[in-house]
């Protein structure tokens, strides 16, 4: 009987030791191509998912596994769980409406007059655009140019040429444009007239709001540099233009 449970001793001492296999997680995709507007539920296996983030949240958010496709770009999507870090790659492109791709453009026939949505491809480098009096540029008809990282709202005029590096337009009545990160935003388009709150997005070190009455304006309504950790409160009427940088809006 004694080396009965001394057997069952030495064998509860060994497995005691013995090191418990932990269930790697993983992803049920690595890589997703979603079209703004669209959603896709992530699942995560071999642990329990503790933490969801999104790289680019103004490209795509995402919450207990949902994400939603907001804006044309890249993020990565992360799920933190107990058995160590799975992530997804998501690339959001634009509806498969007519896409204004060439460098310039021309407002006449084949280009309407009107206004369009500029959407950046790239995932590192600004977009750029300018827009000029007639076929040649030169420093004197000017009209306005920029640079904007997610999306930007202009109006080409007839005769006036619309000029853009890495990025592309679309009529603006066919464009989507979901204010849910940053951007500029036509008030009564893409969001109600109405009081808003805008937080800060963390890791981002340039953080403002500016609301103009013209979307070429150079005198704000209302604009405001936001520090760590700040909401504020702003309002917002019809025919405006809010732009975000390194903030959103939370109570959209």
């Amino acid at each position: 009987m004694k080396r009965i449970i001394k057997l069952v001793v030495a064998m509860v001492l060994v497995l005691s030791i013995l090191p418990i296999r932990v269930e790697a997680a993983s992803i049920s995709k690595k890589t997703v191509t979603l079209e703004v507007g669209d959603t896709y539920n992530i699942k995560v296996s071999g642990g329990k998912v503790t933490k969801w983030t999104s790289s680019k949240p103004g490209v795509a958010s995402i919450k207990d596994g949902k994400v939603t496709a907001l804006n044309v770009g890249s993020t990565t999507i992360t799920a933190k769980t107990s058995s160590g870090n799975v992530k997804c790659k998501v690339t959001v492109k634009q509806s498969s409406n007519k896409k204004y791709k060439k460098q310039s453009y021309y407002a006449g026939k084949s280009f309407k007059p009107g206004y369009y949505v500029l959407y950046n491809t790239s995932d590192i480098e600004k977009a750029t655009y300018t827009i000029y009096d007639g076929k040649e540029f030169n420093i004197y008809n000017t009209i306005a140019t920029d640079s904007f990282k997610y999306n930007a709202i202009v109006e080409v005029k007839s005769g006036q040429t619309l000029y853009m590096e890495n990025c592309y337009a679309k009529e603006m009545s066919e464009a989507i444009v979901r204010a849910t990160g940053e951007g500029t935003f036509k008030v009564g388009t893409h969001i109600k007239a109405g009081k808003y709150k805008v937080s800060v997005i963390s890791g981002v070190e340039t953080r403002l709001y500016v609301i103009t009455n013209s979307w070429n304006s150079v005198d704000a309504v209302d604009s405001l540099g936001l520090g760590d950790n700040t909401t504020v409160e702003i309002e917002v009427k019809n025919g405006q233009y809010l732009t975000l940088v390194g903030c959103k809006i939370i109570n959209n």
